[in-house]
């Protein structure tokens, strides 16, 4: 038995040795003989792997041999960062880093691979996971969700050490389907894969914005922000209220004006954020989210604004905000309402001034971004209760867009469900082709209290439980009439009022279950931790949903 603590090359030759010797006894078996090979190959790609400095020079490392030769499709990095969660380094060309749902994952405290991760911390060199038995299990982590509606039915996970421990774990989707195959050969190839790691010292340099920014502008990496805004940026309806919003993009993209989009939750805002950018000047460049309800008060003006070395505990180097980031482009302020009142200070001048200054900083950044904010509350209510300045609000205010509730433009519902429907048949790889006549007219009477991400995420579902080419019924948590809707003056009610009961009804649908499959959550369209958020802002107690 070979030991791993050996050297890689002695490890490497000791196991090919001892599959020689047994050639004498008896035939080896394929598997042994796919081994073999795959050994010496790998003991090749150690001595290759010595020589890569830079991240471009391990994905082309790995797009050489590793895809070459047949052993994965796609890869991606989870890796403990000094904070003591999870960044994250992915393949730029595999299907899933254009996926929007994708860029949500990178937000979650326990990286991609979730609770599994731990697993390999903790005493795993190796882990297969299947995925449908993991989905069929329930009480998943969102990332297993994600991974069998993009058709990925498994996935292998190997811990990357150093010698003081447990630093990551290399994900890929494998091509040969063996599970003694790949745990024969994991313990070298997770040796090549932690040398190239700490060689390239990724935790500190990995995702910074610098070098995002830096790369991006010279053409080489643009994954991390314009594949999150690409694809298709139109307006789907054709009712007059949509008709007149497109008319107002079309009037305000060419102008750097400021432009502040109202509505409820999921009725698009981003969506129209990106299709006026999309026909701005600014296209070439950047669009920059920055949603101010999932980061924490202490963190938003680093985020905005970037920091020096050493500017407070913690900032091991220098960070380029996204204001910076944003140069020359669009930054998108979402969940302004949340922004809190000492920072709205400082965006304001940022935005009147053209101009900022590093936490940590002594030199003032000039800059030209043209600022894009959405809320989901009524922000001049909100200045009358001092929760949100009034001369932000009126620099916010330049160019107001509303944007109607589903309930508001029924009429465009069929349109929206065809659109989806092809979208979510063609990302999930299904045969589903078209709703029959019963489960339009489901869509048309309910009321969509979560708007068009609403629509969207039951379609998918819809998908994903269907088994034929034609969606005869919809799952719909509730089937109140929009009439009845009506009746009992909804639209009589605050925004705030409408969102907050809409979020207990969901909880109370999915008995309090925040995260996972089946969850509230994911019935929503949003992250857990936007969910626990606006828990807290509207003050829901558990009692009221469990």
């Amino acid at each position: 038995m070979a030991d791993i603590n050996q050297t890689p090359n002695a490890f490497a030759e000791e196991v090919i040795d001892g599959a020689a010797k047994k050639n004498f006894r008896e035939p080896l078996s394929v598997s042994e003989i796919d081994t073999v090979n795959l050994f010496q190959m790998l003991a090749e790609m150690l001595i290759s792997s010595k020589s890569i400095t830079c991240e471009r020079r391990m994905n082309g490392w790995i797009a050489k041999n590793l895809k070459t030769a047949g052993i994965l499709r796609h890869y991606f990095i989870s890796y403990r960062n000094p904070e003591g969660g999870y960044s994250h380094f992915f393949d730029s060309e595999s299907r899933y880093a254009p996926d929007p749902d994708f860029k949500e994952l990178l937000l979650c405290k326990d990286g991609f691979g979730g609770i599994f991760n731990l697993r390999l911390a903790q005493s795993d060199l190796v882990l297969e996971v299947d995925v449908a038995e993991a989905f069929h299990r329930g009480g998943v982590s969102p990332w297993i969700f994600f991974l069998k509606r993009i058709g990925i039915q498994k996935i292998i996970g190997l811990s990357l050490n150093d010698s003081k421990g447990y630093l990551g774990t290399f994900w890929f989707e494998p091509v040969i389907n063996h599970n003694v195959f790949f745990r024969s050969v994991a313990a070298l190839l997770s040796m090549i894969l932690s040398n190239i790691f700490c060689g390239l010292n990724l935790v500190s340099s990995t995702g910074q914005q610098g070098r995002i920014r830096e790369d991006a502008h010279k053409g080489v990496l643009k994954s991390d922000f314009e594949k999150t805004y690409s694809g298709n940026t139109m307006i789907i309806g054709k009712s007059s209220c949509m008709l007149e919003m497109e008319q107002l993009i079309q009037t305000v993209a060419p102008s750097s004006a400021t432009v502040l989009i109202s509505g409820e939750t999921g009725t698009g805002k981003e969506l129209i954020a990106r299709r006026i950018h999309e026909c701005s000047l600014r296209k070439e460049n950047l669009m920059v989210k920055v949603n101010c309800a999932t980061l924490p008060a202490s963190l938003i003006e680093s985020e905005l604004f970037g920091h020096e070395k050493g500017a407070f505990t913690g900032a091991v180097e220098k960070r380029i905000g996204k204001f910076e980031l944003a140069h020359k482009g669009t930054l998108f302020l979402d969940e302004i309402g949340e922004m809190p009142l000492d920072l709205q200070v400082k965006l304001l001048r940022a935005i009147q001034e053209k101009e900022i200054q590093r936490l940590g900083g002594s030199s003032i950044i000039k800059v030209d971004v043209r600022v894009i904010a959405a809320t989901n509350r009524g922000l001049l209510e909100e200045v009358n209760l001092g929760r949100f300045r009034n001369d932000l609000y009126y620099r916010l205010n330049v160019f107001p867009i509303h944007a109607n509730p589903l309930r508001e433009r029924s009429g465009d519902i069929n349109e929206l469900a065809t659109f989806f429907l092809e979208k979510i048949a063609a990302r999930t790889l299904t045969k589903v082709k078209s709703l029959s006549k019963n489960a339009l007219s489901q869509l048309n009477a309910y009321s969509w209290p979560g708007n068009v991400r609403e629509l969207e995420h039951l379609l998918e579902r819809s998908v994903l439980i269907n088994d034929g080419a034609v969606i005869t019924s919809v799952y719909l948590p509730d089937s109140t009439p929009l009439s009845q809707v009506a009746k009992n003056n909804v639209h009589s009610k605050k925004l705030g009022d409408h969102e907050r009961s809409y979020l207990l009804e969901v909880l109370r649908q999915h008995n309090g279950k925040i995260s996972g499959i089946n969850s509230a959550a994911n019935t929503l369209g949003i992250p857990p931790s936007t969910l626990s958020s606006k828990i807290i802002r509207f003050g829901i107690q558990k009692d009221e949903y469990s």
